[in-house]
């Protein structure tokens, strides 16, 4: 699975920033059509032509908010905290060969003086964060979890790498990473 990047103000952000965007894309979505239908004379007999041009305003106030309004959750601290977490992948291990169609990567993680905890947050601890689970380079997973399985579609040697982020989703200072390398044959 890739996750797109796309020029939105907070589809990588926070969910509170996620379900903003969203929002504000289907309201101005939503006042668009009305707009439209109106001025068009295709529906919304009922609206005066003025009203279907403030309606048609406020859908365009409401898209360019929805890319340009700065993130209202949670962002990362300039200043990283260090920590004396490490992490240890313990399955899968090392040139392990995974079979299946689609085969399935059960992941399974030791992480010594840290702890994964399930919130977000600005007030950054030294020994407090999530898993970052990304496989060839691609985000796979964030998660409060110690295990997880993951499905791999495509055959051939894929890297696993597992980063422990602060609770604000950002890396420590030095990063902390574990990875290993698996293939998948059919």
């Amino acid at each position: 699975m890739t996750l797109p990047h796309v020029p939105l103000a907070h589809l990588g952000g926070s969910p509170l920033n996620f379900m903003f965007t969203t929002a504000a894309l289907a309201l101005s979505l939503g006042l668009g059509y009305v707009a439209v239908s109106r001025l068009q004379d295709r529906g919304f007999a009922g609206l005066s032509t003025r009203a279907g041009w403030a309606l048609a305003a406020l859908a365009l106030a409401s898209f360019v908010l929805s890319i340009a309004m700065p993130p209202i959750g949670p962002q990362p601290s300039k200043a990283r905290p260090a920590t004396a977490a490490r992490l240890e992948i313990l399955s899968p291990r090392p040139g392990e060969v995974l079979h299946g169609d689609p085969a399935y990567l059960d992941v399974r993680v030791r992480v010594d003086g840290g702890r994964i905890v399930p919130f977000t947050s600005r007030l950054l601890t030294s020994d407090e964060g999530h898993l970052h689970v990304f496989i060839d380079g691609e985000l796979e997973a964030m998660t409060a979890g110690l295990d997880s399985r993951i499905q791999i579609d495509r055959t051939g040697d894929h890297q696993l790498e597992i980063q422990f982020v602060a609770v604000d989703h950002a890396p420590f200072d030095p990063p902390v990473l574990a990875n290993v390398t698996f293939d998948v044959e059919r």
